[in-house]
């Protein structure tokens, strides 16, 4: 064994100082120090920030052209495919896998942007790639690659780690609270790598040693590096709690760390080293049939890869606090906070089970085998919804004869209809004015037609007529400041998309705290970001997704649709709304606005159409019209319902009659 160390720390030692046999080529983790892909790429590709900003999307993917999975991560410099269209990395990787350069063009390119002077040595494909081998080598110990070699490296590196690297191991135990139980029981260890510290997380199957993952403690990249040597199925952290007699659900993570700190507490769970690992670890378990005996749970990280495995999962999810990134981070919070609990107590002795993490977890596993199941929601959920539901109940339109039918505004799909000139922006805009003035909620309103100037006149035009008083303009902004504050217009056009109106929105309730009522004005011209859909697929599309976002982030939704031109003369029905058959279905509430004289010329079959629409068009001329507001769909409330109004077309008022 003594032999075995002295070749390994020889072996490193010749590996630091050389790089395959050409002193002036350097190496390809070199160079990438020097080059920052998210300035690279961005130069070619707008970068969308994601929620939690670790992540920045290229839109549509450059790879394969397919949306929402390839994304930039500047912490690590690197790129990353959720979809796995291309193998992810770091700047040398991209030039590759995106750029599609040669290995050797991509060395050169990486030269150049690192403003390295090329070696006078040709670099070849064949040296390029000898040297990328090493490069996946960073010591000897990746050769260890039979059952007896591990076995004996990991012992032998485990009796002797702490000696000298006591302090490295103090720090990372005091950041991740790892246990001391955890380090025996799994002879987890620091080794130098030719790269830095590296702490080694060995895997083992039936109490043998087949594998092992070292995770980067100086902030090297690759963040891991595996073993190498024949491929051993059930290569995961933890995979012989499948042995156990227990039949407690077992909790998968993607992070040796997170099982660990679940073992710590007491629960059962296996590391798959990552979301693209999932797969795997189906097949295996449903090779050796524990999937069928095995009671499985999601505890995967709340990230994009996180949230759309779990949604695509049969297995039931651990919900971890939105505030927490992964299991450790909720972990160390939690036990910090106990620790402070028992300092104010004037003791310094807990036990886990008395941690809020312990305690969440445990409730959570009561029912392990139901995904959805209601019992479960009612215990966590349930309250917090029907909070934030209830939190709009004191929300009204400011107008009383839809207040009296619809009681509240509250989250859903609004949809407003109307032939050209009835007046829909008008309406909105008052509709806007009676939302801020009956709650204290905020307005955003959309406007891809009209211009700003245009709707901000209009709303001071109506104050002015409505208030004699106001006999300047001064005076009428004044009037009107209180609502203004209160109220922002986003100009749009045919390029704004939903996407784009849902970003807008999750940083508006990031930075308020409270989620506003949005208007858009209007439907058919509202964007999309697939160019090949016609008309109809756009709007349904367009409907499904705006119906999605009102659930997601729990807000009111209001939005103006043109009607079919077959129908301006016929009385509001669902037909006559342009592609219909979403907004039927997916709206939870469906409002028309058409003029009174509608309901008595419609069914006079002594009158042509052309007669019909001379005698609206006459009656839209007209400086005040008789119009009725039509419900034909509501959900929670009576669906059916007319509202009466006054639409005084040169004072941008309607009044209710």
């Amino acid at each position: 064994m003594l032999f075995l160390y002295c070749c390994f720390t020889l072996y490193s030692k010749q590996r630091e100082s050389s790089t395959w046999g050409v002193g002036s080529v350097m190496k390809v983790i070199d160079l990438e120090k020097q080059i920052d892909l998210f300035s690279y790429i961005s130069k070619s590709y707008h970068l969308k920030k994601s929620g939690r900003g670790k992540y920045y999307f290229i839109e549509p993917c450059p790879v394969c052209g397919h949306k929402n999975h390839f994304a930039v991560v500047p912490s690590t410099n690197s790129f990353v495919s959720f979809s796995n269209c291309c193998t992810g990395g770091g700047p040398y990787k991209y030039l590759i896998s995106v750029e599609g350069l040669a290995p050797n063009e991509a060395y050169k390119k990486l030269c150049d942007l690192a403003g390295i002077a090329l070696p006078e040595t040709d670099v070849t494909e064949d040296r390029l790639n000898e040297y990328k081998e090493t490069q996946k080598q960073p010591s000897l110990i990746q050769q260890v690659d039979n059952q007896q070699n591990l076995n004996e490296f990991v012992s032998q590196n485990f009796i002797t780690f702490i000696h000298r690297y006591a302090n490295e191991w103090w720090d990372f135990q005091k950041q991740r609270y790892i246990s001391n139980d955890n380090l025996i029981n799994h002879q987890i260890f620091i080794y130098k790598f030719t790269d830095g510290l590296r702490i080694v997380f060995p895997v083992k199957k039936q109490g043998q040693i087949i594998s092992y993952s070292a995770r980067a403690l100086e902030g090297q990249e690759p963040r891991y590096l595996n073993s190498v040597g024949p491929k051993v199925e059930g290569d995961f952290f933890g995979v012989d709690v499948l042995e156990s007699d227990s039949k407690e659900p077992i909790i998968l993570v993607e992070g040796q760390i997170d099982k660990l700190n679940l073992e710590a507490m007491g629960f059962r769970s296996i590391s798959i080293n990552g979301t693209q690992n999932y797969p795997a670890f189906i097949d295996y378990v449903k090779k050796t049939g524990h999937y069928d005996t095995e009671i499985f749970i999601n505890g995967f990280d709340n990230d994009i890869a996180g949230d759309k495995l779990c949604e695509n999962s049969f297995f039931k999810r651990l919900a971890i606090p939105k505030q927490f990134s992964d299991i450790n981070e909720w972990y160390v919070h939690s036990i910090n906070e106990l620790t402070e609990e028992m300092k104010a107590q004037g003791s310094l002795e807990y036990t886990l089970s008395e941690s809020s993490i312990y305690k969440s977890i445990a409730k959570q596993l009561y029912n392990p085998s139901r995904k959805d199941n209601v019992l479960d929601y009612l215990m966590g959920d349930y309250q917090k919804d029907l909070t934030a539901f209830d939190d709009w109940r004191s929300t009204k339109t400011g107008f009383h004869n839809i207040d009296k039918h619809i009681k509240n505004v509250e989250p859903g799909l609004y949809v407003i209809g109307g032939v050209p000139s009835i007046g829909k922006t008008t309406f909105l805009l008052q509709l806007a004015n009676g939302l801020i003035h009956n709650s204290d909620r905020d307005v955003i309103l959309y406007s891809l037609e009209q211009k700003k100037v245009e709707l901000v006149k209009k709303e001071l035009n109506r104050i002015q007529n409505l208030n004699k008083s106001l006999k300047t303009m001064e005076d009428t902004m004044i009037a009107y400041a209180p609502v203004a504050a209160r109220f922002s217009i986003v100009e749009g056009g045919f390029n704004t998309t939903v996407t784009y109106i849902r970003d807008y929105l999750e940083h508006f309730i990031r930075m308020n705290k409270k989620a506003p009522v949005i208007m858009i004005d209007y439907l058919q011209i509202l964007g999309s970001e697939n160019e090949l859909m016609n008309d109809k697929m756009k709007v349904d599309r367009n409907v499904i997704t705006l119906k999605q976002l009102s659930k997601d982030l729990q807000v009111p939704v209001f939005l103006i649709s043109s009607l079919n031109r077959a129908n301006y003369t016929e009385v509001l029905s669902f037909e006559s709304f342009k592609e219909s058959g979403s907004i039927e279905y997916c709206a939870d509430h469906v409002w028309g606005i058409q003029l009174d004289l509608v309901n008595e010329i419609s069914n006079k079959s002594s009158l042509t159409i052309s007669q019909k629409r001379k005698k609206l068009n006459d009656e839209k001329a007209k400086e005040i019209r008789n119009v009725e507001l039509l419900s034909l769909k509501g959900r929670n409330i009576i669906a059916s319902f007319s509202a009466k109004f006054k639409y005084h077309a040169k004072q941008d008022y309607f009044k209710e009659m």
